[in-house]
């Protein structure tokens, strides 16, 4: 009977999590262009289905987990966006619910409802308010962290299958985004931990060790399989591990600029986690479950600043770490129903949860005003160039791509110059002299790092080339569109 109410306590518990995020992510449904990333993602997983090659036919270094993710969607609503933004707002469901999971071993059923309302907040509070690949591999991460749990407090026989299970997870997750290494790494030793303290055994943790180690990598050597198998080992290894070793880093007044957007927001809510973690402690209720989800939340946290990149998508799982420890406070029989009630509020404000509304509309109107104007001057034969601006443009306008480097940022952008494989002055060179039927071109985005020589040739092409067609205000910035005479 107990079993029976809890099942029935979990679906309830999901079910309310995937109304308030359906209702979250509504004004974004249909949206083409929400977000720059998930463009391409988008792009790249519904033309996979045409039988396009992440890495060689279109490039980004993004996991090829992701772009099966985003192939999916378009397989399932064809083509679509609203195949991924589904997909995203169950994900964001799955999300909370596991948050709500794992924080029913710690605290009462309001603070996790609070903890789970909060995670789900945490997407449109970092900018990441439909498809970004957070919303993605953070539930993979937070479901090897419950198995991470329930291994804890399996028995002896139990434990390895829990903790193999976790380890797998947390492979799976890094075919999604490799940033997520740093918790696996968090939950890999936490087992370890638990493994010494159980066995006394140095071969036996040896060995859990490289057992972990092998379910860990394996999605990934699958993968790098699977393109060797293609002869494209080369461009699988350099997309995914070599080029973000070569990409600059960003300036400081870019880091300084974005670091001071997530300390305004997320100011109170780590507040709220820090104050957790001290009542805990000075109750001396640190149990072992604990410790394991404070060192979740500590990768979650390291993650986010190994990245050397500040923008503030980025701090969304670290977000919903502190979310975790926050319920501890939450919890708290008085003072808790405050701290709920002014962390949501602060993450509805934080989140523009209601000004997102206005935001998608004219994002919607805007996108489809460029694409009418770009439509009559690009086919299958006669290619847009998107130098700056949506790169939803290619799908909305069913053009053919004039590079393989159709992410605007990875030919205007400096910090990539080095990281391509390519010359991006010889690659934008080559774009422009095969004569693109429209060229898109937007002003630089605050704090970017322009490779300028870049924009003024693109800009001289216009000049000598070019008559602008159309303008729209796209996401704080004025996006045009030119038309080029034929060759």
């Amino acid at each position: 009977m107990q079993n029976r109410f809890r099942s029935w306590q979990g679906a309830g518990a999901f079910l309310l999590f995937a109304v308030c995020s359906a209702l979250l992510r509504l004004p974004h449904f249909g949206n083409p262009a929400p977000d720059f990333d998930e463009q391409l993602y988008h792009l790249i997983g519904s033309r996979m289905l045409d039988g396009y090659v992440p890495y060689v036919d279109l490039w980004d270094r993004k996991p090829i987990g992701l772009f099966l993710i985003y192939a999916f969607g378009a397989l399932i609503s064809g083509g679509s966006v609203y195949g991924y933004q589904v997909l995203a707002a169950l994900s964001a469901a799955w999300t909370a619910w596991l948050a709500w999971t794992i924080s029913r071993r710690f605290a009462g059923q309001f603070a996790c409802v609070v903890g789970g309302l909060m995670c789900l907040l945490a997407f449109p509070m970092y900018y990441g308010p439909v498809g970004q690949s957070e919303v993605f591999y953070i539930p993979i991460t937070l479901l090897m962290l419950l198995f991470t749990l329930r291994a804890s407090e399996a028995d002896d026989r139990e434990f390895v299958k829990f903790a193999m299970i976790a380890m797998a997870l947390g492979g799976l997750s890094l075919q999604v985004k490799y940033t997520a290494v740093f918790v696996c790494i968090a939950c890999g030793i936490s087992l370890l931990v638990i493994a010494w303290q159980r066995f006394r055994d140095v071969k036996r943790v040896f060995g859990l060790a490289a057992l972990f180690g092998i379910l860990g990598v394996l999605p990934t050597l699958i993968a790098a399989l699977v393109y060797a198998a293609m002869g494209q080992l080369d461009a699988f290894l350099f997309a995914n591990f070599f080029s973000i070793l070569e990409r600059g880093r960003p300036s400081g007044a870019a880091t300084v600029m974005w670091g001071k957007v997530i300390l305004v927001k997320a100011l109170l809510p780590a507040c709220a986690a820090v104050a957790g973690v001290l009542l805990v402690l000075m109750r001396r209720q640190l149990t072992g479950g604990r410790v394991i989800v404070l060192a979740y939340a500590a990768g979650a946290l390291i993650s986010y600043f190994a990245l050397g990149s500040a923008y503030p998508y980025y701090f969304i799982a670290a977000a919903i770490g502190c979310n975790l420890l926050a319920v501890w406070l939450i919890d708290e029989p008085i003072i808790g129903k405050l701290v709920a009630v002014i962390l949501i509020a602060v993450s509805f404000w934080a989140g523009r949860v209601v000004l997102q509304w206005s935001d998608a509309s004219e994002q919607k109107a805007a996108i489809e005003k460029l694409a009418d104007a770009v439509r009559p001057y690009v086919s299958a034969k006669r290619c847009l160039f998107v130098f700056d601006g949506p790169t939803a443009l290619y799908s909305l306008s069913d053009t053919c791509f004039p590079t393989r480097y159709i992410y605007p940022d990875h030919l205007n952008n400096a910090l990539e110059r080095n990281s391509l494989g390519i010359d991006q002055a010889k690659e934008i060179e080559r774009v422009l002299s095969s004569r693109p039927g429209a060229v898109v071109i937007a002003p630089q985005i605050a704090g970017s790092a322009e490779h300028r020589a870049n924009r003024k040739s693109v800009n001289d092409f216009l000049t000598r080339n070019c008559q602008l067609v159309e303008k729209a205000a796209l996401s704080s910035r004025y996006v045009s569109v030119f038309r080029c005479a034929q060759p």
